[in-house]
This record gives structure tokens, C-alpha cells and sequence, in this order.
């Protein structure tokens, strides 16, 4: 006797379809799982077996083989538990499993549904290869608001599992959850930051721009990193799910869809693993934990430089791939990179207030640990030195004036300033004669690189967007220069 149970099973954030085989044969009495599973699938066969027997299903005195098929795949986790319960009962009640229902979830031993970890990443899998039905458990239902076209049965114990095989089985569609905006209006009001360090916050938050915070100690920096936290726009709803999708295959949900960007803010002695992602397993590191939003990187030249490093191709790519001897697994990694750094040992280098005590080679030293390739793909350094309130309350309608543009510029797809690629740049960032020669007479005396001008492009785009202009004007080439102050090893010595 032999049966089939759709399920899914999850491989970094993206998940693989996965059938559940049963096989009751004759033979001594015992459950086999098969299929390269994990610890936690090995141990399914007890927790199957007694939820099985407390919903009074009784297992029979024969041979059962499941198999998880395909079997190269290595598996983990609790999510087969209910499909694996379901093939048994569907042979011994001689029942017929629907071939378009994918059922996901962990057992308690007294047949209680529980979530598993990753189950909205496996919904999402799946629904994009076609499936429309699913049975998840009951608590999973606010998390899978939002996703189109679909219908669940939510599920609270194992015996409501003979109300799939009826006909009357009501698959319902989830309600798409609210949420709230943030009161930017209160924020700006408690955060007034003035001078070139509000355009900074302006720009990083309305067209996600890297941004680079240099400055002594108590001049600012993490003010303007909180500034920045609250200003961010929610989530679009495709960038909820995605966000979402990536916290559930962590473990890290709470429940319902993530609306809120994100904001990581690891501590410096973090690895490099910890940050891009990797281990046996490979698990998702902060930066796309940070997907969709900011990390934040407080005393940037603390990291190690190993770490520091393994950022360079995230930022440009926006996915990291992690290589293991098992196979490849790629992350989603398209966040905005927000660092704070002291400009030496003491943190007093240019303080106008107090007297620097490092020597030049103490100085040189400190800012090597951040290399130039990695300085290079901030599209903002700016010196924070204290920087004076502003009364000033427009912020919040300017970078409304910016999201608003790139919306309509983009049209469906989510793009910001930052993220265009090198033909989108050319498209909508077209610069007058005028403003052609002023770039290329900065970019010969600066020594710009081909990134650098093209980061300032995009950059000047934001800033024109900011003031509602249709073309990049020569002031908002030179406020984007302004926002990018040389910050060079050489430069310490003079």
C-alpha cells in the first residue's frame, strides 16, 4: 500500500517541492524514515507515532517506509511531521490524499499542530510553482497574509484531519493584515539635525544611499543613526514578504508580515560569518537580515578586516552566495550600509574642541583598517562635528518627494536611486553640457573612480528628486560631491 503527501522543504531561504512517500508492507512492526534527513527528521517517526495514537489512529502491525523524495536532498527540520501522519492515516482509513494540497507542520505528541521554522519561506516556494492550497497550522495564518490567490486550511490538531478527505472541506483565504506608518511628523520634532547632515539622513533614507559617518566622540553619529532607524518608509508588500520569508526561515518571526525595515546593528567583534551568512548549514548572516532596510555599522574600523572585506560584493550585487562542499546557497542581501567611525584612536583627529593626542602614523594606521575598495562604495562620507539643530521641519515632505518619484520613474518594480543599474543610470540621470564639464572637471581633480561618478550621479538624482526637479541641476551635483568629503590616508599627514 503506498501513498504520496505533498510538502516542501527549505534549502537557505528558498524552498524545494518534496513528496512524502508512505509505504505499508508486510514485516515486523517498525516506522523507517528515509531520505537524508536531519536529527530532527529521524526523531519525526516518535512524534508521528504518538500523535497518531492520542487522536486514536492505530498504527498497523506492519512494515512503514516514508520515504522523502528527491532523496539527494538533505532535509531538516519538523515541518514533514504532519505529511508523514497524514500518508499513514490515508492508507489505514483508506482514504485518498488531494494531489493539489501541500501540508506543512510539526506534531506535539498529543497530536497538536505546531509551526515550524521556515514554514512561510516553503509557502512561498510553492505557491510560485503553482500550488494554491495549503494546511499549516493555525498560528501560521497571520504570517501568510498578504501572498495572492491563496487558501489554507488551518489546522490545530491531528483530528481535524479527517475533515480534508470530506467534501466539505472549507480552505479559506487569509485576510490581508494592517499596519501602521510611522509618526514621522513626532520624530522630526524629537530629531533636528541641521547642516549637511540632514541632507545625509534626507538622501540615505529617500534613496537608500551608503552612508559613512566620521567623527569624534559625542559629535552626533549615533543621534543620526536613530534619526535615520525612524524615517524609514515601510515596506512595500512585495518587500514584506520577502523580508518576512527570510526571518521565517531564521526562526525570527513573531507572527503576521514584517511591514517595519529592518534595522541590524551587530557588534563589532562579530565574524564574518556571522555578518554575510555561511556555517555547516548555511544560515542567512545579517546582512540579509538587514534586506529591504539598514545595517548599521557602529565603530566600523573595529571590525575585523576580514569582515569588513566580505561586504564589498553584497553592496554591489545585493545577494551573497555562499559556497559549502553540499552545494551553493544564495541570500538576498540588498540592504543599506550606515557606518559610524571614530577618524582615530582617541577619536579627536580635526576636533576643533579638543586636542588630538595620536601620532601621524597612529592615525594612518586606525583609518587602514577600512580599505579603499570598501570607502569607495559608500555613496556618502560626511564629518559630523556636533551639528546644529534645525528648525526646520520639510525633511519628511522631501523624501516623500523622492519616494514618490522613484515610484513613478520605476514604475512596478522596486527600485531605488541607489539601486540602478548602469543602464537605468544612463537613462535617468542625463546631465546638461554644463553639468557635464563640472563633473568631469571634479571627477580630474578628485581622481574619481568609474564607481565614484557613477554613485554621484545617482546621488545628484536623489537629491533633484528630493527638491521636485525633473533634471539634475549643477547645485545637486555639487550638494552630492559636498556629501562625499575625501577621507584618505594621506590626507591625516598633512
Amino acid at each position: 500500500m503506498f501513498c504520496k503527501v505533498k510538502s516542501s522543504a527549505l534549502v537557505g531561504v528558498e524552498s524545494l517541492e518534496v513528496d512524502v512517500e508512505v509505504h505499508i508492507s508486510p514485516g515486523l512492526m517498525q516506522l523507517n524514515i528515509v531520505g537524508l534527513g536531519d536529527k530532527a527528521v529521524a526523531e519525526a517517526k516518535e512524534r508521528v507515532r504518538s500523535a497518531l495514537k492520542s487522536c486514536g489512529f492505530e498504527l498497523p502491525m506492519r512494515r512503514i517506509t516514508i520515504n522523502l523524495s528527491p532523496s539527494e536532498l538533505k532535509k531538516s527540520g519538523t515541518v514533514f511531521d504532519l505529511p508523514m501522519a497524514v500518508g499513514i492515516i490515508s492508507i489505514t482509513q483508506n482514504l485518498e490524499v488531494p494531489k493539489d494540497v501541500v501540508f506543512l507542520g510539526e506534531l506535539s505528541l498529543d497530536g497538536s499542530v505546531r509551526s515550524s521554522k521556515g514554514l512561510l519561506a516553503c509557502v512561498l516556494g510553492m505557491h510560485e510553482k503553482g500550488y494554491e492550497k495549503f494546511v499549516i497550522p493555525a498560528e501560521n495564518i497571520n504570517e501568510c497574509a498578504g501572498i495572492n490567490a491563496l487558501k489554507v486550511f488551518p489546522i490545530k490538531h491531528l483530528s481535524q484531519v479527517k475533515e480534508l478527505f470530506s467534501k466539505e472541506a472549507k480552505f479559506i483565504s487569509i485576510p490581508e493584515q494592517e499596519h501602521q506608518l510611522p509618526n514621522a511628523n513626532k520624530i522630526l520634532e524629537s530629531i533636528k539635525i541641521g547642516g549637511i547632515a540632514r541632507l545625509a539622513v534626507e538622501a540615505c533614507v529617500a534613496g537608500q544611499h551608503h552612508l559613512l559617518m566620521v567623527g569624534p566622540p559625542g559629535s552626533g553619529k549615533s543621534t543620526i543613526a536613530k534619526a535615520i532607524r525612524e524615517l524609514l518608509p515601510p515596506l512595500f508588500p512585495q518587500e514584506a514578504l520577502e523580508v518576512t520569508r527570510i526571518y521565517s526561515a531564521c526562526g525570527l518571526n513573531s507572527g503576521g508580515l514584517i511591514y517595519k525595515r529592518p534595522f541590524r546593528s551587530p557588534h563589532h567583534s562579530s565574524s564574518d560569518v556571522a555578518l554575510v551568512g555561511g556555517g555547516s548549514g548555511p544560515q542567512a548572516g545579517e546582512i540579509s537580515l538587514a534586506h529591504r532596510g539598514v545595517l548599521f555599522l557602529d565603530e566600523l574600523a573595529e571590525f575585523s578586516r576580514r569582515s569588513l572585506e566580505t561586504l564589498r560584493q553584497p553592496m554591489e550585487d545585493g545577494q551573497v552566495t555562499i559556497s559549502r562542499a553540499e552545494g551553493k546557497v544564495t541570500f538576498p542581501a540588498r540592504f543599506t550600509l550606515l557606518a559610524a567611525t571614530n577618524p582615530c584612536p582617541c577619536g579627536n583627529y580635526q576636533n576643533p574642541d579638543k586636542k588630538c593626542v595620536c601620532t601621524p602614523y597612529a592615525i594612518k594606521t586606525y583609518q587602514s583598517r577600512i580599505s579603499g575598495p570598501l570607502l569607495d562604495r559608500f555613496d556618502m562620507v560626511i564629518w559630523v562635528r556636533n551639528p546644529v539643530p534645525d528648525e526646520k521641519s520639510d525633511s519628511l515632505e522631501r523624501i516623500n518627494n523622492a519616494l514618490i518619484a522613484q515610484q513613478r520613474r520605476f514604475k512596478d518594480r522596486i527600485i531605488f536611486n541607489a539601486h540602478m543599474s548602469i543602464d537605468q543610470t544612463k537613462e535617468h540621470c542625463k546631465l546638461s553640457e554644463r553639468c557635464e564639464s563640472i563633473l568631469l572637471k571634479i571627477q580630474k581633480t578628485r581622481a574619481l573612480s568609474v564607481r565614484a561618478v557613477s554613485k554621484t550621479l545617482k546621488l545628484s538624482r536623489t537629491i533633484a528628486d528630493m527638491e521636485l526637479s525633473s533634471e539634475i541641476k549643477p547645485e545637486h551635483i555639487a550638494l552630492a560631491l559636498a556629501l562625499n568629503t575625501p577621507w584618505t590616508y594621506s590626507s591625516t599627514l598633512q
